[in-house]
């Protein structure tokens, strides 16, 4: 009964995440093994979930936060972009001018989706935590 539970749980957030993307203009297929991206006038974004998960470290503290809920934008100028599951823009988690020194976004097996990182070495056994997930 649990598991079902858990996957009717599942289920019912992806199409959340369906609705909220169809709500603001870009509609965004979800499958649970490969991330769900869209592309807007000049960004890309990425939704994430418990299979596709933003870690970063905070400058200059070391604190490492994962995020699993909301959506992470990349603007063409570079610029990164967090924002909650609202929609709303989370400016300290955002660059420039946030307070993330180091980020990536793993996949369902723990591995950095390509071209969706920027980890500086010293933070790389905080943001990749076993030796096999980079």
């Amino acid at each position: 009964m649990g598991q079902r539970l858990r996957e009717i749980t599942r289920m019912i957030r992806a199409l959340e995440r369906i609705l909220f993307d169809f709500q603001h203009g870009s509609v965004v297929p979800y499958v649970p093994w490969q991330p769900a991206a869209a592309v807007c006038s000049n960004s890309i974004s990425m939704v994430l979930s418990p299979d596709l998960t933003f870690v970063y470290v905070l400058a200059p503290s070391g604190v490492v936060g994962r995020l699993a809920s909301g959506r992470v934008s990349r603007q063409s100028t570079g610029e990164l972009v967090v924002y909650d599951a609202y929609g709303r823009a989370i400016e300290y988690l955002s660059q420039p001018g946030g307070k993330v020194r180091s980020w990536c976004l793993l996949g369902p097996t723990g591995k950095p989706v390509d071209g969706w990182s920027q980890v500086l070495e010293r933070d790389r056994t905080k943001v990749f935590p076993f030796k096999d997930s980079v």
